[in-house]
């Protein structure tokens, strides 16, 4: 009962389809008392969009708030919480690239 408690307060959306099915995972995998580890190289960093490098950093925290609540099923909190850094850095970097192309294509105003 407990685990089903955790699990219900994992800091996720259900309206992310991906983010849905990997907390259906960790739930599936904790009910058979399995260790659940990361495979981030699935999908590197460098090739996500916005929208899947946010959900990479919401993914991986989420792994990381497991961890350190259940660490014996969810080992890898370390490498968590550097791919939440590394995500929040890819999403930061896209951010900054949009907001200076957006700049440069707005006309010059005059004095």
């Amino acid at each position: 009962m407990a685990d089903k408690f955790t699990l219900s307060l994992v800091p996720i959306s259900s309206n992310v389809v991906t983010l849905q099915k990997a907390w259906e995972h960790w739930c599936v995998s904790l009910s058979r008392q399995r260790v659940t580890h990361l495979h981030p190289e699935q999908n590197p960093l460098q090739w996500m969009n916005l929208q899947e490098a946010e959900d990479a950093c919401r993914l991986y925290s989420a792994y990381a708030w497991l961890g350190y609540r259940l660490p014996e099923f969810f080992p890898d909190v370390a490498q968590a919480l550097e791919l939440s850094r590394s995500a929040s850095e890819r999403v930061d970097g896209i951010l900054q690239d949009q907001n200076a192309a957006n700049r440069r294509r707005q006309p010059k105003r005059f004095r």
